[in-house]
């Protein structure tokens, strides 16, 4: 089926009031977020939209009318609703609209999701209309998307914001998709060769991007299922590992190496040294220096990731992208 109508880009022109935070100034992929502030006498008529759309409303009450599908209905919105709006439909809102973060997502992003249901539960790859509904999951990714916003941008939000979307796309066919079966998802992880084929690439490319893309490649899934089932084998996401793994190494290297620290920082594959400093202390509850102060040279170093040289990135490098990056 092929949907014409409003775009991700051109959405805000339809809307009565413009958003207080978005993500359409930022690199992210997979999702656009938009965060509204309540409006006690919202009236939206909109044409269809040509992508899908998930409303969560986190704070305050309201009542609202909506009209979508020719159907309509008139209900409380409470904090924790959702509603969710595919593609193709007309709609209109009128009433008191609470505190709310809307979610787009593109038809493709969907679709290729669907597409790795194939041979499990077929996915149509379109979703049904929802006008309320209470559900934890929407809830979760909202709050992410979020509290992403509330950051500044940095380097490790392209590759968290493209794996949420493909979660978050993965959830909205398990339990939205038309075809109306759903499904409990994986249970199971990768390999031990594959996974071994994954966390070496991680280890012998930390001073470089590394994109969810190429982990999924190597490991022979869709990137859709990739975090679910690298989390089963390692008991955390991807980008969790990979930061994990970069700590490791500039602590190595803090301990033996006579380097800077903004030469660390790109060694370890942060492109900046603030940046690497608080993710440092987050992990070891101290700055770079204060443990390079206590450690020194003397201190054994620990053998849980085999890396020992001092590497660096090729060419220029980009503040933005250089730490972890999406697929491109």
């Amino acid at each position: 089926m092929v949907h014409r109508g409003v775009t991700i880009a051109s959405a805000l022109l339809h809307q009565p009031d413009q958003p207080m935070a978005t993500s359409r100034d930022r690199t992210w992929r997979g999702v656009t977020v938009d965060c509204h502030q309540a409006n006690k006498q919202y009236y939206l008529a909109a044409p269809p939209l040509d992508h899908h759309a998930v409303i969560y409303f986190s704070a305050g009450i309201g009542k609202m009318r909506q009209v979508r599908g020719g159907q309509s209905f008139q209900g409380t919105i409470s904090p924790g609703s959702s509603s969710v709006v595919p593609a193709g439909l007309a709609c209109v809102w009128e009433g008191s609209s609470p505190f709310n973060i809307r979610i787009r997502i593109n038809k493709e992003l969907l679709r290729s999701a669907a597409d790795e249901f194939k041979g499990s539960i077929p996915k149509t790859g379109e979703l049904q209309s929802v006008f309320l509904t209470r559900d934890d999951s929407i809830r979760l990714y909202a709050e992410l998307f979020n509290a992403e916003l509330a950051m500044s941008e940095h380097p490790a939000q392209a590759l968290l914001i493209e794996s949420a979307s493909c979660a978050f796309a993965v959830h909205l066919l398990r339990a939205y998709d038309t075809s109306g079966v759903r499904d409990t998802g994986f249970r199971h992880g990768l390999s031990p060769k594959r996974i071994a084929l994954v966390t070496n690439y991680m280890n012998d490319n930390l001073e470089s991007p590394i994109r969810l893309s190429k982990l999924a490649t190597l490991a022979q899934v869709s990137r859709f299922h990739f975090g679910r089932m690298f989390k089963v084998n390692m008991g955390m996401s991807p980008m969790t590992y990979l930061e994990h793994v970069r700590i490791e190494h500039a602590k190595r290297l803090l301990q033996s190496k006579p380097f800077s620290l903004y030469d660390v920082a790109l060694s370890c594959g942060f492109a900046d040294q603030s940046y690497f400093a608080k993710r440092f202390a987050r992990h070891v509850c101290c700055t770079p220096s204060e443990y390079r102060r206590r450690h020194g040279s003397c201190t054994p170093v620990t053998q849980d990731f085999q890396r020992t040289d001092m590497r660096f990135p090729k060419g220029p490098m980009s503040h933005q992208a250089h730490y972890l990056t999406n697929t491109a």
